[in-house]
């Protein structure tokens, strides 16, 4: 701006008009010198800084690593952001794991050698992929498919989520990720993947140990088909289905070792189905009860020889006696039993003998059962290896009854529940009384040192934990002595909770 307004004052002078013609065309040729020596100059930069871009990498001693200890290297470089990856439904999916894969991006970067190397070592790429089809682009779909070619042969952990009805990107996605399958080591998706299974690859899925699958709660993305693509995985043996229909899934029944499987509607296709897993240790099962019919649907009872812990979550139906009636467990070690709490069943009277099938059962959980004091009393006496017994809200069946029978009497040939330590029971009324609550207690009670003074050891476990909570909206007032009693117990070292 100075030299603007010098110019300006000394344009005032007389003469100067003539000579501002020659000043232009001077000043014009210098700027053009000065700009063309800038621009030499910026590529003279330019190329010094590229001679010690590479002048540093010729002297890093990192560049004549063997390639062994630098693939080494990637590795724990790679495996260190693998540790923040998450792989459930409850997260905010962005899409492919971000931290590892732009960690090996930016190593294949750096060099052509460094990049030819990484190339070269497909498990460096392997990694869960964690993939949101509900907003997927076709540049998402395209890197999706490079990630599973680079890491191929090598097996993959998918996860699929997909929140929004399905677009042509969505599909686009998934096809990507079902034509991977033979190599899949675990699949889970959030909704009906089944008729993509359509067109996976023909073959043994060698691999694959894991598929979780909610396919009943999710949008559904086509039709109704079936898929037999899980059968012929010899190392399937976790599965987690949730399901409308569960015969629209072939699978290889005799193998798996866990099975949760939620088929509200079919509770007789549950049934077939569990009968078939000959090698579950574990299942949880979900559906509605069952006719009195599916009790003789099959013939003789089936056993699960290796079955330690079963879950049943019951919703509406008529009776539990098919599931009582037509398995035997015998090395079943814990048994929870849920209602829907809004039409609880009870137990039925198949119950006793179903436990008499069960004789290492050591943990027993009922909850929101229609369950009175005599089936109460029947199974207290098919408990023999019973170590826990938990009741939630069946406020029916405990009574001082309950209480008398759980009495020990040092002459009782045969007491009831003779391994029992712990009882848990939340809101089951208060249809009993303190005494027999205290002579059960006393009975079963010895401090260290009342122990190791007795003769002869008694028939029954010593007591580790008593709570019992009554009426669910009314705190009872025990009697004053009663309250002494239980402080008493407890400070011996029994942990007592009754209210």
């Amino acid at each position: 701006m100075d030299v603007f307004y010098n110019l300006l004052a000394e344009s005032a002078t007389p003469g100067f008009g003539k000579q501002a013609t020659s000043l232009l065309a001077e000043a014009e040729t210098t700027l053009i010198r000065m700009e063309t020596e800038l621009k030499a100059l910026s590529a003279a930069c330019d190329f010094q800084r590229s001679r010690v871009a590479a002048l540093k990498y010729i002297v890093a001693p990192i560049r004549i690593l063997p390639e062994d200890l630098l693939i080494e290297i990637f590795k724990r470089v790679v495996s260190g952001s693998q540790q923040r990856l998450d792989f459930g439904f409850d997260i905010n999916i962005r899409g492919i794991p971000a931290c590892r894969f732009k960690e090996v991006l930016c190593l294949s970067s750096v060099c052509n050698y460094w990049r030819r190397v990484l190339l070269a070592t497909p498990h460096l790429w392997v990694m869960p992929m964690i993939l949101n089809a509900s907003n997927a682009s076709s540049a998402y779909a395209e890197t999706t498919a490079v990630m599973l070619q680079r890491s191929f042969p090598h097996p993959v952990d998918i996860l699929l989520h997909l929140r929004k009805p399905q677009h042509a990107m969505s599909r686009k996605l998934i096809a990507v990720v079902v034509s991977s399958a033979l190599r899949w080591s675990s699949i889970k998706a959030n909704f009906d993947i089944i008729p993509f299974l359509q067109n996976a690859p023909k073959g043994t899925l060698p691999h694959l140990s894991h598929v979780e699958l909610d396919l009943q709660n999710a949008p559904a993305v086509q039709g109704n088909q079936s898929s037999s693509l899980f059968v012929d995985a010899p190392q399937l043996s976790l599965v987690s289905i949730d399901i409308n229909g569960i015969s629209r899934l072939q699978l290889p029944w005799s193998q798996l070792r866990q099975l949760e499987l939620i088929d509200e509607h079919h509770p007789l296709l549950v049934l077939e189905a569990i009968a078939q897993c000959t090698s579950a240790t574990r299942l949880k099962l979900g559906c509605n009860a069952w006719r009195a019919d599916h009790a003789t649907s099959s013939g003789n009872v089936v056993s699960l020889p290796h079955l330690r812990e079963l879950e049943l979550d019951i919703g509406g139906g008529l009776t539990m006696t098919p599931i009582f009636a037509l398995f035997a467990f015998p090395c079943l070690k814990s048994l929870e039993i849920k209602m829907d709490g809004i039409s609880p069943l009870s137990l039925s009277t198949a119950f006793p003998s179903f436990l008499q099938r069960s004789p290492n059962l050591e943990k027993l959980e009922i909850s929101d059962c229609d369950l009175d004091a005599g089936e109460l009393s029947a199974i207290l006496l098919n408990i023999p290896s019973l170590v826990s017994l938990e009741l939630y809200g069946c406020t029916s069946c405990v009574d001082n009854s309950f209480f008398q029978r759980l009495t020990y009497h040092e002459a009782a040939p045969n007491p009831a529940a003779p391994c029992l330590r712990r009882i848990n029971f939340e809101y089951v009324g208060d249809d009993f009384d303190e005494q027999p609550i205290l002579d059960m207690i006393r009975s079963r009670w010895w401090t260290d040192e009342e122990l190791q003074a007795r003769a002869v050891p008694p028939k029954v476990a010593r007591w580790e934990s008593i709570t019992i909570w009554g009426d669910l909206e009314d705190n009872r007032d025990f009697m004053e002595e009663f309250q002494d009693e239980i402080e008493e117990i407890s400070a011996e070292g029994l942990a007592l909770d009754i209210q």
